[in-house]
C-alpha cells in the first residue's frame, strides 16, 4: 500500500486520477465498497478528462448497486448516457447499458430490461466482444430466471459460463455477488458448465444463497457425523500437527450449539471452566483467532452480539444438512413421500456426532440430542411405510441402526416386524 501511495503522489495528475479509477475499481469487485469512497472522493475530475469523469460515474452507480441503493444507480447511469460518447468509451458505455438493465429489471421494469438487454446482445454479436456478450448473457439468465423462463436461463448461462472458460473471464465491470452466487447455484443444480461455474464460485469467493445449497463448493466443508472431518478448497486439512487440538476445540463446541448464534459466554463457561471474567474471555478471544487462521478466513466465523456463527455462505456443514432432513421427514404424511425423504435422511447421518471425539458434557448433550433427532425422524418414516410396505420400513430400520446402533427405539420396531 505504502509503495502505491508513492507511485499516486509521483503522477501527474491525469495518471493520478486513472490510477484511483482503476484502484476504485479493483476495491469495488472485491466488494470493498468503502475502500473504493476512498479511491473515488480523491480522483480531481478536472484533471482526469472525459474518459476518466465517464469512469468515475460508473464507478460510482457500480457503488450504488452493490449497496441496493437502485434509484441513485440508475440516474448515474442514465447521465453517463446523454450526450455524445467521449472518444474510446464504446465499450464502457455498453457495459454500462448492461448495469442498466438490471437495474431497471430490480427496479419493476422486466420489459424495459429485456429490451435494453436483447439490443445489447445485438451490440456484442456484431462488436465480437466476448466480454460484453458474456455479461449480457449472464444478465439476461438472471433477468430469464426471475421471470419462470427456465429453458432460456439455461441456453444463456451454458453459453456466458462458455465463454468465461474460454476467454478466461472470472470478472468484469458491474460485478454483483448475490445474482452471480445466485445463477452459479443454478448453473450447479441443473450441470450446466459445472467446471466453469466451480472455477468462479473459487476464484471471486462467492457465499452460497442458502445453507445446503446442493453441490456447492464450499470454502470450508465441516463433516461433523460420525468424526471431524474438515476440507478447504476441496482439499482435506490436516488436524493432527500439535496445537491443532486444543485449536478445534473451539469448533467442536460450536459445532454441539449446531454451529448457530452461540453465546461467547457459553463457550467460554465450557472450554475454560476455572477462568474467570477477563481471563475467559482473552482465552476465546485467542482461540477464535487461532481456529479463523487455521480455518483460513476471518470470515468463515461470525461474531456479533455476543453471539458466534459459522458463516452459512461459505461453510458446508453435514449437520446442517441433518438437521433440514429432520425437519423434511417430520413434515411428510403419506407413505409415496416417505421413500425419498428417508434417503436423503440416511444419506445426511453418517454416524453419531462427534464420535471419538471426547466425552465432554457438552459433546455428550449434543451427541444425544442428535440420536434421538435422527431415530425419531427414522420412526416417523417408517411408521408411514409399516402398513403397506413392511419390508422397506424394515430396511429402513436396518440402515439407521448400521449408523445408529444405540437406537433402541428403532431396534424393537424392527423387532416388531421381523419377528425372531
Amino acid at each position: 500500500r505504502e509503495a502505491a501511495e508513492r507511485e499516486l503522489a509521483a503522477a501527474a495528475p491525469p495518471e493520478r486520477a486513472a490510477l484511483l479509477a482503476l484502484g476504485a475499481g479493483a476495491a469495488l469487485s472485491r466488494g470493498d465498497v468503502a475502500r473504493a469512497a476512498q479511491r473515488l472522493a480523491r480522483i480531481e475530475l478536472a484533471a482526469g478528462g472525459p474518459l476518466t469523469r465517464l469512469a468515475v460515474r460508473l464507478l460510482e452507480a457500480w457503488r450504488a448497486c452493490l449497496q441496493a441503493r437502485w434509484g441513485e444507480a440508475e440516474m448515474l447511469l442514465e447521465l453517463c448516457m446523454q450526450g455524445p460518447p467521449a472518444r474510446g468509451a464504446g465499450l464502457a458505455l455498453a457495459l454500462g447499458r448492461c448495469d442498466l438493465a438490471w437495474v431497471r429489471h430490480v427496479r419493476g421494469y422486466p420489459a424495459e430490461a429485456r429490451v435494453l438487454i436483447d439490443a445489447l446482445l445485438a451490440e456484442a454479436a456484431l462488436r465480437a466482444h466476448p466480454l460484453l456478450h458474456c455479461k449480457a448473457r449472464m444478465l439476461r439468465a438472471a433477468m430469464c430466471l426471475a421471470g419462470d423462463e427456465p429453458a432460456r436461463a439455461d441456453e444463456d448461462l451454458r453459453v456466458a459460463l462458455g465463454l468465461s472458460r474460454r476467454h478466461g473471464m472470472l470478472d468484469w465491470p458491474g460485478w454483483l455477488p448475490g445474482p452471480m452466487a445466485a445463477l452459479m447455484a443454478h448453473a450447479l443444480a441443473r450441470d450446466i458448465e459445472p467446471g466453469q461455474a466451480t472455477a468462479l464460485i473459487r476464484a471471486r469467493g462467492l457465499a452460497a444463497p442458502h445453507a445446503g445449497t446442493p453441490r456447492w463448493p464450499w470454502r470450508v466443508e465441516i463433516r461433523a457425523m460420525g468424526g471431524l472431518q474438515l476440507s478447504s478448497g476441496g482439499q482435506p486439512v490436516a488436524q493432527s500437527a500439535r496445537g491443532n487440538r486444543r485449536t478445534l476445540d473451539l469448533l467442536r463446541a460450536i459445532l454441539a450449539h449446531d454451529g448457530r448464534a452461540v453465546p461467547i459466554e457459553r463457550l467460554a463457561g465450557e472450554l475454560w471452566p476455572d477462568a474467570e471474567g477477563d481471563a475467559a474471555k482473552g482465552a476465546f478471544d485467542v482461540s477464535l483467532h487461532r481456529l479463523r487462521k487455521f480455518l483460513g478466513g476471518h470470515d468463515l466465523i461470525r461474531v456479533s452480539n455476543g453471539r458466534v456463527s459459522l458463516d452459512p455462505g461459505l461453510c458446508g456443514l453435514d449437520l446442517w444438512h441433518l438437521l433440514d432432513a429432520c425437519a423434511a421427514a417430520a413434515q411428510v404424511r403419506d407413505e409415496a413421500a416417505a421413500g425419498g425423504a428417508a434417503r436423503d435422511l440416511l444419506a445426511a447421518y453418517g454416524g453419531s456426532f462427534l464420535a471419538d471425539e471426547g466425552d465432554q458434557p457438552w459433546l455428550l448433550a449434543q451427541r444425544a440430542r442428535l440420536r434421538k433427532r435422527f431415530a425419531q425422524a427414522v420412526e416417523g418414516l417408517g411408521r408411514l411405510l409399516e402398513p403397506a410396505r413392511p419390508e422397506a420400513a424394515a430396511g429402513l430400520y436396518r440402515q439407521a441402526l448400521e449408523l445408529e446402533p444405540e437406537a433402541d427405539g428403532l431396534a424393537r420396531r424392527l423387532a416388531a416386524l421381523v419377528p425372531a
